[in-house]
């Protein structure tokens, strides 16, 4: 049978909105797949959820925790491989009305905020020290990094090539732009996606999308979430 591994990441005060993530996709997944759930977080001992799966990771200030996840996805890689497709979720996100519509190769959400924008106004990484640098001459929608995900081997392939490309950066003291969302953009630079999700699948707290709600981001204050 055809599954689906779903992964969060939820360290510190973002623990609660990780398992209110989890919850939706749990209830508002509408699809045929066999579903696991895996929470990446500090506070293993305060998950008391049996039908999730809890792997320890160490809390960061951000933006750190965010770029690394790609590595945290690797440490766990073995586990993962064993669903047919993988599936990253903020923990700020909600689910709404979701299905096997988005089951695909490489999976990607167009970006509310850029959707409608050429290349050149949307929010790539240009600094040339990056292994984020995406080139002015580019031409290609930019994508969120809040969903995205993908057959496991696709996945894992990706993680695996922005895992090393982040550290990179880290060893040479550079942070992108927009963190793992400006590497993952190169990545689709360089390696299409299959699916290109409409904004509908990142609806923003912020501003109306014409597009229906499918997954949401919820309102929060990132100055109290963010602060240790």
């Amino acid at each position: 049978m055809t599954s689906i591994a779903w992964v969060v990441i939820g360290t510190n005060h973002y623990l609660d909105l990780a398992v209110q993530c989890l919850n939706s996709i749990r209830c508002y997944y509408h699809g045929q797949c066999r579903q696991s759930f895996y929470l990446l977080t500090d506070r293993t001992s305060d998950v008391v959820e049996e039908w999730i799966t809890v792997c320890p990771v160490r809390h960061e200030r951000f933006p750190y925790i965010s770029l690394r996840r790609y590595e945290h996805f690797m440490n766990i890689a073995d586990e993962l491989s064993r669903s047919s497709y993988i599936f990253y979720v903020d923990a700020d996100m909600q689910f709404i009305n979701v299905g096997d519509e988005i089951l695909s190769d490489r999976v990607v959400v167009a970006h509310p905020a850029f959707y409608d924008k050429p290349s050149e106004k949307c929010s790539f990484d240009r600094n040339v020290l990056s292994k984020a640098f995406v080139p002015y001459d580019y031409q290609g929608p930019y994508f969120q990094n809040c969903f995205q995900g993908g057959v496991s081997g696709e996945f894992l392939s990706m993680s695996q090539c922005l895992s090393s490309r982040i550290q990179h950066d880290l060893e040479n003291n550079q942070v992108a732009l927009w963190h793992d969302e400006s590497h993952m953009n190169w990545y689709m630079a360089e390696h299409p996606p299959s699916l290109i999700l409409d904004p509908g699948y990142a609806y923003p707290w912020w501003k109306d999308v014409p597009f229906e709600q499918k997954i949401k981001s919820l309102a929060k204050s990132d100055k109290d979430l963010r602060s240790s």
